[in-house]
């Protein structure tokens, strides 16, 4: 058997290692990973996607716009249908930041009905956290 004396040392050097470590690549957790999705918004039409919140889940991510002008209407609605975050046309990339203040389901719009010719490639990164 070996003596608990033998083992302390390099257990405590190893442990201050990973610590180390830790902190400089910074592996601190910080919340659930993202999901992505991408589809084709046809003219004169929206897509749109459901999340589930709680009060105080954070909604974010980014939207990739390629198509025409790269340019999408981006909103999201409440349960309650009141439009709770709303950026209007958005252009190439952008980043969203939105924090619930209810529990439900939030719709989230991607509206292409201001194109009359061009469909939008549309990609979003996205997590609740």
């Amino acid at each position: 058997m070996v003596s608990p004396r033998k083992i302390a040392p390099p257990l405590i050097s190893f442990l201050l290692l990973v610590s180390l470590l830790i902190s400089l690549i910074g592996c601190g957790y910080e919340g659930p990973p993202y999901q992505h999705r991408e589809f084709i918004v046809a003219p004169v039409s929206a897509k749109t996607m459901i999340i589930d919140m709680n009060p105080g889940s954070i909604f974010e991510g980014f939207v990739d716009v390629e198509g025409g002008n790269d340019d999408i209407r981006f909103y999201v609605k409440d349960s309650h249908d009141n439009i709770v975050l709303d950026k209007n046309r958005v252009s190439e990339h952008y980043n969203f930041h939105y924090q619930a203040e209810l529990r439900g389901s939030y719709t989230v719009y991607f509206d292409n009905s201001f194109s009359l010719v061009t469909d939008k490639k549309v990609t979003i990164y996205y997590r609740v956290r």
